[in-house]
């Protein structure tokens, strides 16, 4: 008798297991079908995601294009800008008045 009650146990355990088994594989196969919508969304899906990586790209280009463009303008602006702000350098320089060898040197008054 107890022999009969495990059997009966194992071979509903069994059948509780295939049948678990059995729902999963038929969620994988319906979940592998072709769908015509399903396609079509997801080629909508995916040149949306192109068109959104090669929009980004081009900013980025478009900002290293003008970040490079203000770069050089700055390089040729900072000598300009250095040339016009350097100031000549004035020489205090006072001539020697000259020298008499003979006489009295003349002053004004």
């Amino acid at each position: 008798m107890l022999k009969s009650n495990l059997l009966k146990l194992k071979s509903r355990c069994y059948i509780l297991f295939l049948g678990i088994l059995n729902i999963f594989a038929f969620s994988f196969i319906s979940g592998c079908a072709n769908n015509t919508n399903n396609k079509k969304d997801n080629t909508a899906d995916s040149i949306a995601r192109v068109k959104k990586i090669n929009d980004s790209l081009t900013k980025a280009k478009h900002k290293q294009d003008s970040l490079a463009e203000l770069k050089t303008i700055h390089d040729t602006v900072i000598p300009a800008d250095s040339i016009k702000k350097s100031k000549p350098i004035k020489i205090k320089y006072k001539p020697p008045r000259p020298v008499m060898k003979y006489g009295v040197i003349h002053v004004k008054y």
